[in-house]
């Protein structure tokens, strides 16, 4: 039997109520699995805390080892320097950001797999699965990027979709520095933007070769300045772009 118009509103909106109510227990469960102890802190935490502590002194992207940020870009020391300056401690910072992403990655991943899936109770059973999912949930009790960094690979997946049927000019801009702020999150990010000139030089429907190129030159400033303005200044202050090492070796071989 074909469902009437308000029906498939009512499945709809109650497969949002549920989706979003799954966000908020996602955050929930992040806040409660912090709350005895803190978010975890791993090398790469020392060096994103101490870079936004920097950052708050007035000393600008400079780690605990007193020297330039170089192998990690800036936009999570940022973020928590940002929190930082409405009075919010860096640990306390990355708690709540963290929980925050977890939440709505659990909404997305869900309106990802609404739009994948005809089955409301299909659809919060995805949904669920991304709630408890293990790794996913160690990954938001540490002060880390992965967390931020899928959210924004999920959202690029989920809009991009959006951009290459509709052609039109703002979801370009919105997915542009979504993919830009992903790159400035970790340098990883160049891989979203690869994908995203793929998709637009070989699926931007209805296109010709004019179009595509002006898409793919808006979509490659907005991308592109931002992280190519921070390699530069890294070259300048170290001779290198990203530096020879990242994470825990770098910090073991600062150790030695």
């Amino acid at each position: 039997m074909i469902p009437t118009i308000r029906e498939a509103a009512r499945a709809l909106s109650s497969t949002q109520a549920g989706l979003v109510l799954f966000g908020l227990l996602g955050a929930a469960l992040v806040i409660q699995s912090t709350s005895l102890n803190g978010v975890g802190i791993s090398p790469d935490s020392v060096v994103y805390i101490s870079t936004a502590d920097s950052v708050l002194d007035g000393n600008g992207y400079t780690t605990y080892l007193d020297e330039p940020l170089v192998s990690w870009p800036p936009l999570y020391p940022t973020l928590l320097a940002f929190l930082g300056f409405v009075g919010v401690d860096s640990l306390d910072s990355a708690r709540a950001v963290n929980a925050v992403v977890f939440g709505l990655i659990v909404l997305l991943a869900g309106q990802l797999f609404r739009h994948m899936l005809r089955s409301s109770a299909l659809t919060l059973l995805g949904a669920c699965s991304v709630l408890l999912s293990w790794p996913l949930i160690q990954a938001t009790t540490f002060a880390l990027t992965d967390a931020l960094f899928a959210l924004l690979a999920l959202f690029t997946v989920l809009y991009m979709p959006r951009v290459l049927l509709e052609r039109r000019l703002a979801p370009l801009i919105l997915l542009s520095a979504i993919v830009s702020l992903a790159w400035l999150l970790r340098y990883a990010g160049a891989g979203l933007f690869i994908t995203g000139i793929v998709s637009i030089a070989l699926l931007l429907q209805g296109a010709n070769r004019r179009e595509k190129f002006q898409y793919l030159l808006i979509y490659t400033l907005i991308a592109v300045t931002p992280i190519t303005v921070w390699l530069i200044r890294n070259y300048l202050l170290t001779s290198t772009t990203t530096g020879r090492g990242g994470g825990a070796a770098s910090f073991s071989t600062q150790i030695e």
